[in-house]
Order: structure tokens, then sequence, then C-alpha cells
């Protein structure tokens, strides 16, 4: 799938936004091996008998080409976007491959043999981007592989649940993981905010959410944040399950001013005895020096 690359964040997170149509200057296609499927931009392969991807990069351009090639594993943001994590990935890739004006070329992507040395049932996932040089624009592809053919139960866990921010907005932020090597279809989250802004209410719906990536909410709220401890409920079903997941949120007094945008001065009410106590320290101090100042260039009388 060719897509427009937005954003792109030093740390290895870069974010995908929309579709973008012949603005690349090569072609590309998997070649299958035997076990191996392509459908919809996603190449299925399981691992006992294939340990190896192979791409075919075409330069269609009269011009030579860098393409940079990254792998990373894939999450949701909160606009439900996907986000690609460089530093979490079972494919060992080359940084860049060169190609001539119309040359084409084969490129092999190897899995890490670390990542697969435990079996597992169900699929792990990645992302695999050929992003060209000095442009926006790349090609992405979900490698998904299995160690056998055994299904795996699903199962979805609530990390976070924290009151934010964004943009000087008042928000609650929830962060889901798909804590299970199964691809979540057919996904609804339902949020019910006890107790906040008038006991509101979201919903976030999702078409497919990949194997143990995370999955961030947002809730926007207009009324202020008040000191107290709360309960935020989330109801959570895929096409085969259902999850009552409850977070609990407690904010102080300063908590809750802080994220209203109250900025205090700090209290020094309790050390205000110290300046004037310092002072008059350091004046007795001075008064005495000039005594003894004074008695020691004292001449003596003499009778």
């Amino acid at each position: 799938m060719k897509k427009l690359l937005s954003l792109i964040i030093l740390i290895g997170t870069f974010f995908t936004v929309r579709t973008a149509a012949n603005e690349l200057d090569f072609s590309i296609k998997p070649i299958l091996a035997e076990n191996q499927t392509f459908s919809d931009s996603a190449v299925s392969v399981k691992y006992v008998t294939e340990k190896a991807l192979t791409f075919e990069l075409t330069n269609i351009s009269d011009k030579t080409l860098e393409i940079h090639v990254k792998s990373s594993s894939p999450s949701l943001d909160t606009n439900g976007n996907l986000v690609f994590f460089d530093k979490l990935t079972f494919l060992e890739t080359p940084k860049t491959v060169k190609l001539s004006a119309k040359e084409t070329k084969k490129v092999t992507i190897n899995f890490i043999e670390d990542a697969f040395k435990a079996d597992f049932d169900g699929e792990i996932t990645d992302q695999l981007l050929f992003i060209q040089k000095d442009t926006e624009y790349y090609y992405d592809f979900t490698i998904n592989v299995r160690k056998n053919d055994n299904k795996v139960a699903e199962n979805v866990k609530l990390i976070k649940t924290e009151a934010t921010t964004i943009d000087k907005k008042r928000a609650i932020k929830l962060t889901f993981k798909n804590d299970s090597n199964a691809w979540l279809l057919g996904v609804q989250i339902t949020t019910q905010l006890e107790e906040i802004d008038n006991n509101k209410s979201a919903s976030h719906n999702y078409d497919k959410i990949a194997p143990n990536s995370k999955i961030e909410i947002i809730v926007p709220i207009k009324q202020k944040f008040k000191a107290g401890n709360y309960t935020v409920k989330n109801v959570i079903t895929s096409d085969d399950k259902s999850w009552q997941l409850d977070g609990q949120l407690e904010l102080t007094k300063k908590q809750a001013n802080v994220l209203n945008g109250y900025h205090f001065l700090p209290d020094t009410s309790k050390d205000t005895w110290i300046i004037p106590s310092l002072v008059g320290l350091f004046a007795i101090l001075l008064v005495g020096i000039v005594i003894q100042v004074k008695l020691s260039h004292r001449k003596p009388s003499h009778s």
C-alpha cells in the first residue's frame, strides 16, 4: 500500500495519515515462496517453513533512487492511525537499497531467530516500510507470522488511566493493549466517566487491532477537574468476545489545579521567619566586628 509519511520522530516513532497515489518513483511486489500468501498488503508466513521474505523493487524513473527500509511494531494512536515503533520488531532489514535508473533488484528480509526460539500459538505482526529518500511517501506491508495453526484466545488489558491536557484542553487518556497473538476484529470501546463531566460517555470503533499492540483513547471533557477518586468504566467488544475493564483515577487538589491551568507561587509561609532571623544575625555580627575594630585601634592612656 502506498501512503504518505506525515511525521517522523527521531526516537523512532512515526505516524501514517492518508493514502497517496502516483508519488513514488519505484514499484514493489513480494516474491512469495511456498506457504507464503499475500492479500490486502499483508504477507502471511509459517515460520517453520520459511525464514526470510523477498521483495522485488523496480526503479521506474531515469534517476538513481535510495530507498530506506524500516521494520516496526504497529499500534494505534489517539486518532485511530497506525503508529510504528522501530525497537519492537522481529525483522532484520537492510538500512537502504540503491536503485539505478530502470533497475530491478530483489531485497531479502530475514527473521530474527531469537524472536522465534519459544513456541507460540496465533500470530505475531510487524510492519515493513519502503520509504523513498527525500520524499514523504512509502509502501508498507503487514507481516503476519505463525509457528503453528493453533488458535489463541483473545485478551485485552487496560494499561493506564490518566487525566491530562492536550492543546490546553482537558481530557481523560486511556491506554489499552491487545495482550494476545490474535487479531481483534470489529472492535468497539465504550467509555463511561463516573462523576466526571456529567458522567460523559464516548465510543471508539476499529476495524481491526494487531496482535500485541497498544491502543490509546482520548475522551475530551469540558468541565474542570476536581480533586477526588473516580472510576472510568470501559466495555470492549470484538466480533468474538467482550471485556469489562474499569480504571481508577485519583486527583489531588494540586493536580486538579495544574490540569485546570492554575499556577501558584510556592507556599513559603512556614519559612517566613528565616529571612528576618538571618538579617538580624548578620546585623549583630556586623556590629560586633565594628566594636572589635574600634577597641583594637584605641590608644592607651598615659597617667
